[in-house]
């Protein structure tokens, strides 16, 4: 966890000297979520986040790293709350406010390992900000469609409530995973946003059992800017929590 903090920490430092190159901008996240699982009880997970991008021209790459782990060290829970994340992105300024990518994912779940590869788009226009996403994945041993989807709108200084929907949709009758997740960011400084959400969760399994979740989660991110408003354009790709 130190290692992971060092080295996102060190990628934003590096990255802030580097504008002359491109820098497009740069995050540090960490949150903690509470989780609670029907039938089986509840557990806590922390969170850390590190985002980077360089644009030359109207082309651009942002890589991403995600590390969620289980705050209480619960067993019962250890292949589930453990996740290790990366996302790269080959992005295109269509417009001021308008960016496309094709992005391609890894995701490690202790047990599990999981790959995506897909096309998303972010429109940031006025005080509004939606990003969606599309991708096939593999979910050893199993194949799906990924559907992403978030909103951001602004309607106070620093102030935006968001909305994100996700679901994965597993091929044959394999079942599916559904998410909601409704938030609050503030943002007192351009370089510090805080924000906290409720948001609930459904895996279906395809074979008539389902497990349902609720999360309520809080947290923070750092913000590097690059040229112009760089990290309000910025990516925001997660896993499942």
């Amino acid at each position: 966890m130190i290692r992971f903090f060092s080295l996102a920490a060190g990628l934003a430092i590096a990255a802030t000297g580097a504008q002359a190159q491109g820098f497009d901008g740069a995050t540090f996240g960490l949150h903690t979520t509470s989780v609670e699982v029907e039938d089986l009880g509840d557990f806590t997970l922390l969170s850390l986040s590190g985002d980077v991008a360089y644009s030359f021209g109207a082309l651009g790459v942002q890589a991403g790293l995600n590390r969620v782990s289980d705050a209480e060290a619960d067993a019962d829970f250890g292949t589930v709350a453990d996740y290790t994340g990366i996302d790269l992105h080959l992005y295109h300024d269509a417009r001021a406010d308008l960016r496309l990518a094709v992005f391609a994912s890894f995701d490690d779940f202790g047990d599990t390992e999981s790959r995506a590869l897909g096309a998303e788009a972010l429109w940031t226009p006025g005080n509004f900000r939606l990003e969606g996403r599309v991708a096939s994945f593999h979910e050893d041993p199993l194949d799906g469609w990924l559907y992403d989807f978030a909103a951001e709108a602004e309607i106070a200084p620093g102030l935006s409530p968001y909305l994100r929907l996700r679901r994965n949709i597993y091929d044959g009758d394999n079942g599916y995973y559904s998410r909601t997740e409704f938030g609050l960011s503030y943002r007192p400084v351009e370089t510090l946003e805080i924000h906290g959400s409720l948001g609930s969760s459904t895996n279906d399994f395809g074979d008539g059992y389902s497990e349902a979740e609720s999360t309520a989660s809080i947290g923070l991110r750092l913000h590097f800017g690059g040229s112009g408003d760089g990290t309000d354009r910025l990516f925001r790709y997660t896993g499942f929590y």
